[in-house]
């Protein structure tokens, strides 16, 4: 049985404008496909999917409806703790948080949903020091830097905004680090780079979703462009990422 069979149908391909990191876990071979299987079961796909549906609402502005969803996704988030991997429960609930910061931002909870993005980057630092080889996971930390200029942005405090700029702006250089571990092993934008630039024979459909990755001034230009989505349009809710459940971080 090929790495790909064992993968749910959704990701079973190496992504489109970024990596689909469980394809790539799985490459690596033995604990990583055993990992990328447990973590794509069909009960975690509808998690994710359960995000995604969240989104939608939140993003129509029918709020009530987001808040539902997302009470079906933190309860599925809560039972898969007894039945999944610690590792693979910490990757979830980056899913989890990462839609719950977005509920309170479209609230205007702004302590909520940065109390939830703070709970998000723990899960994204726990599931690494459980498996090494999730280290691309902390490009996820970089996401949630740029919700939070979002926020800054949304509450009109500009001081605080232009400092998350500055730091986001130096993550994607790689002055700084992604996240930081326990035991003060950093992980920064080079870590990632390195970790897809060791994989060998890949092909064109991998090579693909890599270049931004592997392109230093890609990570600049994805930074300013999301830098001028995020200081336009004041007065409405800015739009969040892709959903999780059709790219992978």
């Amino acid at each position: 049985m090929s790495f790909l069979e064992k993968l749910h149908p959704l990701f079973r391909t190496p992504g489109d404008d970024g990596p689909n990191i469980a394809y790539f876990v799985a490459r690596l071979g033995g604990e990583g496909e055993r990992w990328a299987a447990e973590y794509t079961r069909p009960e975690h796909i509808e998690l994710m999917a359960g995000t995604n549906r969240a989104l939608v609402a939140l993003r129509a502005r029918r709020i009530e409806e987001g808040r539902r969803e997302l009470e079906r996704v933190e309860s599925r988030f809560r039972e898969a703790e007894s039945r999944t991997t610690r590792d693979v429960h910490h990757v979830l609930g980056r899913w989890y948080y990462g839609m719950a910061a977005y509920y309170f931002y479209c609230i205007e909870d702004y302590p909520g949903a940065e109390e939830a993005l703070d709970r998000g980057h723990e899960e994204v630092r726990q599931a690494i020091e459980h498996k090494p080889f999730l280290l691309p996971y902390a490009m996820e930390c970089y996401d949630f830097w740029l919700q939070r200029i979002r926020i800054a942005r949304s509450r009109r405090s500009w001081s605080e905004m232009w400092r998350r700029v500055e730091i986001t702006r130096r993550i994607t250089t790689g002055e700084l680090p992604c996240c930081e571990l326990s035991d003060g092993t950093t992980i920064d934008v080079k870590g990632v780079q390195a970790f897809y630039s060791a994989f060998e024979a890949l092909t064109d459909q991998e090579r693909q979703p890599l270049r931004r990755v592997l392109d230093e001034d890609g990570w600049k230009r994805h930074f300013h462009s999301k830098l001028s989505e995020i200081c336009i349009l004041p007065g409405f809710v800015i739009p969040y990422t892709p959903a999780p459940a059709r790219t992978e971080p």
